[in-house]
């Protein structure tokens, strides 16, 4: 439409605007149809999209700063350092933080004349070029769509501006065009090359920040060290190399900048499971529990931490369950499938996030011949615990007794995997 506006309806001179307008409408009526569409689904039936986690804040509300007025002005600053970005790619960073501002901020009103200045001049220029006027409203139409007119749940990502950069390089080349027909052609191929060599070199710096995921998040603690994201995954990469110490430093990190993101809590609660810190790793699944309290993976999590080192209410807690579980293996041994059964679905109903009791009560559904029944616990017993070797093998029978010969090879081929690896 922003090209149409500038050279198509060149063309049609002398028409009336009505009628033009009436040609135009033919090609737009797809592209407003989903426009609509978007809108519709983005308001009433998707929930704003942004970083995994979330504060309460931002879950309730999806708005920076909980209003659309504090929103409002922290995009006044955004846009303006998206286009500061773009002429000086210094310091980037895959999370920057942008919290929700006010018109008092001096942030805000120092941005908000600069965009003035900006504007007029785009008008100005919009006078003499309409190529350039196309370059500089193709930027600001692009960037709409992550304004948070309709919040994404996050302020500011580099990556936001890829669309807007291609007005921007139109802009500069056309700039350039300018400056190497109107100078010598000798100074103006110098400028180029200068500025060639300038953003082809930080292009290349930039791209070993990429070198792997542990690089990219160090680097990005160094340019931004209020990003509780990259310090919670690099506490995640920690864990991973079972560097308990520094995953837990990290999360610890994390948290006492944003400490309302349960992730996080669940997160370090994990390391200090890992190094053996059984209290400390409930106190943590405890307070992801508290924040959100249908949070499943800390409430999987401290359950596994109860059943080795829970207190004395919370051990009978865990004998109840492990004795239902033995009851039903009993029985089960017995041939009394149906009475199996009722002792798993107990376990199911204490413990619905424990891996085991969906492994045992899918081997009775199989042993009933209801397999499809078997082959759902079967998959939510992996889907609790992806390296239980025996619960891949038991699919693997039901998938053959149904006939399904390439997903039983396969669950076949995974538990022998799973299996050597866990001796």
């Amino acid at each position: 439409m922003t090209y149409d506006y500038y050279f198509r309806n060149q063309q049609k001179q002398g028409l009336s605007a009505g009628l033009i307008l009436k040609i135009n409408l033919r090609y737009y009526t797809g592209y407003l149809l989903i426009v609509m569409f978007y809108f519709i689904q983005k308001l009433w039936l998707l929930k704003p999209v942004g970083q995994v986690m979330r504060s309460n804040l931002a879950e309730t509300t999806g708005y920076l700063g909980g209003s659309l007025q504090a929103t409002a002005f922290t995009m006044i600053r955004t846009v303006v350092y998206y286009f500061g970005v773009l002429l000086f790619p210094y310091k980037l960073t895959v999370s920057r933080a942008f919290v929700g501002s006010t018109v008092f901020d001096t942030g805000v009103l120092f941005s908000a004349v600069i965009l003035i200045v900006v504007v007029i001049l785009a008008l100005r220029i919009n006078k003499h070029s309409k190529q350039m006027g196309f370059a500089i409203l193709y930027c600001f139409v692009t960037f709409l769509p992550v304004s948070n007119i309709i919040p994404i749940g996050a302020a500011f990502a580099e990556r936001y501006m890829y669309f807007p950069s291609v007005g921007f390089c139109l802009l500069a080349v056309l700039v350039l065009k300018r400056l190497y027909y109107n100078k010598p052609k000798w100074i103006a191929a110098g400028i180029i090359s200068v500025i060639l060599l300038f953003y082809s070199t930080r292009t290349i710096v930039r791209n070993t920040d990429f070198k792997d995921e542990f690089t990219l998040w160090s680097k990005t603690i160094i340019t931004n060290p209020c990003s509780e994201k990259a310090y919670n995954n690099r506490g995640i990469i920690y864990t991973e190399k079972k560097e308990y110490t520094n995953a837990i430093a990290d999360f610890t990190k994390a948290i006492e900048i944003n400490p309302v993101v349960y992730e996080m809590y669940n997160n370090r609660g994990r390391a200090y499971g890992l190094s053996g810190e059984m209290n400390k790793a409930a106190d943590d699944f405890r307070k992801a529990l508290e924040i959100k309290p249908d949070y499943e993976p800390a409430r999987v999590n401290l359950q596994i931490i109860l059943r080795k080192e829970g207190s004395f209410i919370e051990k009978i807690f865990a004998e109840k369950i492990e004795g239902h579980l033995t009851r039903g293996t009993e029985l089960m041994e017995k041939g009394l499938l149906d009475e199996a059964l009722k002792e798993y679905n107990k376990v199911i109903e204490l413990a619905p996030g424990y891996a085991e009791s969906y492994n045992k009560r899918g081997v009775v559904y199989g042993m009933k011949k209801n397999y499809e029944k078997a082959m759902s616990d079967f998959s939510k017993a992996i889907s609790l615990s992806p390296a239980d070797y025996m619960a891949y093998g038991n699919r693997s029978i039901a998938y053959k007794a149904v006939g399904r010969k390439d997903l039983a090879l396969k669950d076949e081929e995974t538990a022998e995997i799973l299996k050597k690896e866990s001796r």
